[in-house]
């Protein structure tokens, strides 16, 4: 039988603690017990009033696991133990404040192990919570300046490069903005029976709203993804927004949305003057009257005065044409198809501009 556990309370042992000399407990005439010193695994006496020193032959008992020495009267300091024992050494008074550099110390006391321990989750929690706010801070800046770098090439298309001139709409008379559903409904979506026909910027169709209102909508060709589109677009707002007349069309609206842009203008039922004048035969028009004619060209005479020097403020039309010129009842003449048009400087008698759109009437003031 090999000696695994030595235990040796309830007695009246006091004193230090046995040197084993001359009475080694695997060396001693004990009846019945064979050991030897690698073999004992434990060693317990707590509570017995034992001083002085722990041996150090003790650290030479390869197989010791255990050494409960707690509740004494020992003294410091104690010997380096193997990693694999677990020391008990409180309840000595001597061994207060005193620091283990055993390498056993880890596992003889377990507090201070928990205590770092916790404090290792602390800073663990710390570090991961650190680190999700600084995500979560850079991705909100991400997305604040992709946003913002987003909108301002919206913008800077829309208002279109630095030589036109800067048309702002105001605000006060801003044209309705009417959704893409209403439009759609009141085109039958935009149904091929419902063109009124096609140019530059894109398709006229012909519409109904639930109220009765005949409309024209302009729908530009390819949503917004030409520059110059675009800024026709914004050019035929800004203008439209800012002038009112009889001889000029008239916009009811306007639309963005999923990726539609599309203008709404007041419908005139005899359409445009190019196909009286050049299609009346292919189309079955009777030709127009010199009488039709002459009110025809003082309709748009009107509406180019009050562009150049009535509204306020000048706007050169830059595409007058007969296609441009729309007929309502009784061939009363309306200017549309603002597109190119630019605002001439309040102070300036003249302006000096590129021309633009197709050969026609030249304005004056581009002369």
């Amino acid at each position: 039988m090999q000696l695994q556990t030595l235990t040796l309370d309830n007695n009246m042992f006091m004193g230090p603690i046995p040197r084993w000399a001359g009475n080694d407990p695997c060396g001693g005439p004990w009846f019945g017990l064979v050991c030897i010193n690698s073999n004992i695994l434990r060693i317990i006496i707590p509570e017995k009033k034992l001083n002085g020193r722990v041996p150090s032959s003790f650290t030479k008992l390869k197989s010791l696991k255990s050494l409960d020495l707690s509740l004494n009267n020992l003294e410091p300091p104690l010997p380096n133990f193997n990693d694999g024992v677990m020391v008990k050494i409180s309840g000595n008074p001597l061994f207060v404040n005193q620091t283990q550099k055993s390498p056993v110390s880890r596992r003889s006391q377990p507090p201070s192990s928990s205590r770092s321990s916790s404090s290792n989750k602390f800073k663990t929690v710390g570090i991961v919570a650190g680190v999700v706010v600084f995500v979560f801070v850079a991705l909100v800046v991400i997305i604040y300046l992709i946003r913002h770098y987003c909108l301002k090439k919206i913008k800077t298309s829309i208002d279109g490069s630095s030589s036109v001139v800067q048309l702002n709409v105001v605000k006060a008379q801003d044209p309705l903005a009417i959704s893409i559903k209403v439009l759609r409904k009141a085109t039958n979506s935009f149904a091929t029976e419902n063109e009124l026909g096609h140019g530059g910027f894109g398709s006229v169709y012909k519409g109904e709203l639930l109220d009765g209102t005949k409309i024209a909508v302009k729908r530009m060709e390819g949503g917004g993804s030409s520059k110059k589109k675009i800024v026709d677009f914004q050019a035929e707002i800004d203008v439209l927004s800012k002038v009112r007349h009889q001889n000029l069309v008239s916009l009811l609206g306007y639309c963005i949305e999923d990726n539609e842009w599309l203008l709404v203008y007041e419908y005139l039922p005899l359409g445009t003057l190019s196909s009286h004048l050049f299609h009346s035969k292919d189309l079955k028009l009777d030709p127009l009257s010199w009488s039709q004619r002459l009110t025809i060209a003082l309709d748009v005479a009107r509406g180019l005065q009050y562009l150049h020097s009535l509204s306020g403020q000048t706007v050169i039309h830059r595409d007058l044409k007969c296609s441009n010129i729309l007929l309502g009842n009784d061939f009363r003449a309306k200017v549309s198809d603002f597109g190119l048009a630019r605002l001439a400087l309040d102070h300036d008698k003249s302006i000096s501009t590129k021309l633009a759109g197709t050969f026609g009437y030249i304005a004056p003031e581009c002369g």
